[in-house]
């Protein structure tokens, strides 16, 4: 052997040994314990675990820690195969066809026979769907569905027995033929209303399976003491293994607090009696003020926050203001939005555009300044009833942002009524209809496409809570949801964008602040799906 082939000998070895060092590190096997249980909390108020009835945000983190879907979405929005081990589009995206992962078992649980459970067949995707669309069901996200895949709105409205569009080709794939090639259906199916449900559930448990939920997931519930505490334990038949080929999770359970106090929950963190907790910024920043704060704890994720708050106008009432965009904008214009981060230490970030800006490419938009002295003058230049008129602003709490629109209002000199709703908010809004309503709004999926369907005129009486219409944002719309170049789809929401801001259905307020997920240093292994943690590969050091 030469000089030159004994050197690239020692530096294959050299590098292998590298590959071999790196595994050996950073591979389970070398540290993780198995066992024991992690702490964590959740709103006393849980209402349902029943994927296709879920509603609220804390009960959709309860239940991600239980159902699957096909596919998953992490922090990044990037999609990752869970029950479905992978996928193919045909006919240029009409049609997707899934081939389920083998293997994989629904939890045990008494509904099945023996409470032993079995394999989920592509027949089990088939009937969550149906589940789905069942208009006896109501689920609250339907809408995401709704005339997207070929034959579930005639199956919703009762006129079939079967939805078309979903085939079941073998027990180990499915076929879903969409209405159109959509950009975000995979999305979509990373939603909580498409994790998969069995029939043995449904059959056994009916209305109740919001307190005996069954599913895939990594853990499985045992106990739930209304208003007191969750004990979710181990899946013993997960179907995931880590790169040692140890079965995941490796924590024996789950123990979820049900607290609603924040000043609560924060304590008993500090205590050491929680070992996960979520916390806004502004009280991150106090947190990390602690004492020995940075010694105990460790910050296991930033989330950037979906939410949007925003103050809805009544454009389908027969009213001066609703025909106005003139009048609209002289309100947007004396509304000094600025006031909100007074004596804030921690200001938050007012919205230039209705989709927070990391979705839109981080665009630039201009939002309307404070301009009091022209506002007043735009009104005057108004009929006298118009200023004569006496204009309702709505919402389910009191807070400095109303009384500060309303403040505006009447500066304007027009006269401005405040009424507090807490019951029922939205069915006051849709049958009320107050010319000023306050709401804030999480999307189902992070795309920002999902953000403007609230304002798609065919989304009015449901989540189009505005009742804008527009047929020229129509089209926009409907072209982004079937446009697949990202280049493109990003040029039409600036469209979108400019066109709200001119027709102003909405005043825009605030961007919500970002959360952070803050865990002992004895927890290793946390990350984040959407909008909730992934604890399959979480191990507690001892």
């Amino acid at each position: 052997m030469n000089s030159l082939q004994r050197f690239f000998f020692l530096l294959v070895l050299f590098v292998l040994f590298l590959s071999c060092a790196k595994e050996k590190t950073h591979g389970p096997s070398s540290a993780v314990t198995f066992g024991g249980t992690l702490r964590m909390s959740a709103l006393a108020q849980i209402e349902t675990l029943d994927p296709q009835k879920i509603l609220f945000l804390s009960d959709l983190r309860i239940a991600s820690f239980i159902y699957e879907g096909l596919v998953g979405m992490n922090e990044d929005q990037n999609l990752f195969p869970l029950l479905a081990e992978s996928w193919e589009k045909l006919d240029g995206g009409r049609r997707i066809r899934f081939h389920l992962r083998k293997g994989v078992r629904f939890q045990d649980d008494p509904c099945f026979p023996d409470g032993v459970g079995r394999i989920i067949t592509a027949e089990d995707v088939l009937f969550t769907f149906q589940r789905l669309a069942s208009p006896a069901i109501k689920c609250p996200n339907w809408y995401l569905f709704e005339g997207k895949i070929v034959g579930m709105d005639a199956f919703h409205a009762g006129k079939s027995s079967t939805i078309l569009g979903i085939r079941v080709l073998t027990p180990d794939e499915i076929e879903f033929h969409l209405t159109k090639a959509y950009f975000s259906f995979l999305k979509l199916l990373a939603t909580v209303p498409a994790q998969i449900v069995p029939r043995e559930a449904i059959t056994a448990y009916g209305t109740n399976l919001g307190r005996h939920p069954v599913g895939t997931g990594p853990f499985r519930l045992v106990r739930w003491k209304p208003l007191s505490e969750i004990l979710l334990v181990r899946n013993d038949h997960y179907w995931q293994v880590d790169s040692e080929g140890n079965h995941l999770p490796y924590i024996e359970a789950l123990q979820i607090k049900l607290i609603s106090n924040p000043v609560l929950k924060i304590s008993e963190f500090l205590k050491g009696n929680l070992d996960v907790l979520r916390v806004r910024e502004k009280d991150f920043v106090e947190l990390r003020k602690q004492p020995e704060f940075q010694k105990k704890f460790q910050v296991a994720q930033k989330i950037s926050n979906l939410g949007v708050r925003f103050f809805g106008f009544s454009m389908n009432k027969k009213t001066s203001l609703s025909r106005e965009p003139r009048l609209r904008q002289a309100i947007i214009r004396a509304f000094q939005r600025e006031k909100l981060n007074e004596n804030n230490p921690l200001p938050q970030p007012l919205a230039r555009s209705f989709v927070p800006p990391f979705l839109l490419n981080s665009h630039s938009f201009s939002w309307y300044t404070y301009t009091p002295k022209s506002a007043r003058q735009m009104v005057r230049e108004m009929s006298s009833a118009v200023q004569n008129q006496t204009i309702e602003i709505s919402s389910n709490i009191k807070t400095p942002e109303v009384d500060l629109l309303c403040q505006a209002i009447h500066n304007l000199g027009l006269r401005c009524k405040i009424d507090i709703h807490p019951v029922k908010y939205f069915a006051h809004i849709l049958n009320d209809r107050p010319d000023i309503f306050r709401v804030s709004f999480l999307p189902s999926y992070p795309d920002p496409e999902e953000y403007y369907t609230l304002f798609y005129s065919k989304n009015i009486g449901s989540t189009n809570l505005t009742g804008y219409r527009n047929p020229k944002f129509d089209v926009l719309l409907e072209k982004v949801l079937v446009e697949q170049n990202s280049n493109v789809r990003q040029g039409l929401f600036v469209q979108i964008e400019k066109i709200l801001a001119q027709d102003i259905p909405a005043i825009y307020l605030i961007q919500t602040p970002p959360n952070y997920v803050l865990i002992s240093h004895k927890l290793h292994g946390v990350t984040m799906r959407m909008t909730s943690t992934d604890f399959r590969h979480v191990w507690i050091e001892r």
